[in-house]
Formats: C-alpha cells, sequence, structure tokens
C-alpha cells in the first residue's frame, strides 16, 4: 500500500507519511507493542489526508483487514470512519 500511494500522491505533491522502519534489532518482548505503536502513528498520519484515504489502494488494504481478531478489526474501521467523517466535514 505505502509503495503504491507513493507512487501516484508523490508526484501531485502530495506528502505520503514514512513508513516506520521494521527494525530487526528491538529486544523481543518490546518489539511488538513498539512496532504496533509505529504502525498505528503511521495509518493515524494516512487518515489525516483526504486524498489518500480515498484512494483505492488504500480502500483496498483496509477491506483486507475482514478476517483479523475483532478487537482490531474494530479498530480499523473505527479509524477508517472517523478520518472519512473530518474529510466530509472539510469539504
Amino acid at each position: 500500500m505505502h509503495g503504491a500511494l507513493i507512487l501516484k500522491h508523490l508526484t501531485k505533491g502530495i506528502i505520503v507519511p514514512a513508513l516506520p522502519e521494521n527494525d530487526s534489532s528491538f529486544v523481543p518482548s518490546n518489539s511488538i507493542e513498539r512496532r504496533r505503536a509505529q504502525l498505528e502513528r503511521y495509518l493515524n498520519r494516512l487518515v489525516r489526508n483526504k486524498s489518500l484515504i480515498c484512494d483505492p489502494c488504500f480502500l483496498l488494504f483496509f477491506e483486507q483487514f475482514e478476517g483479523l481478531p475483532k478487537t482490531a478489526n474494530n479498530l480499523w474501521r473505527s479509524l477508517l470512519t472517523a478520518s472519512t467523517t473530518k474529510a466530509q466535514e472539510g469539504d
């Protein structure tokens, strides 16, 4: 998703937030939570941009979460719903 967003939007002058690096040097007990927090910040930055959240690649990415446990699926859906509502209010 990230690569597709960059290819499509960077040439239009739309800044796509940097994807956090996957650092293999993290201590295993802390690495999962740290990575989760980094990815959550990344997604929150993405959803603040109307051009990005309306992109078909972005929407397809979130549609793939149908198989996730209910808690994770609800988190992604609430992020997407909130960002879409904010974008519509900005029109």
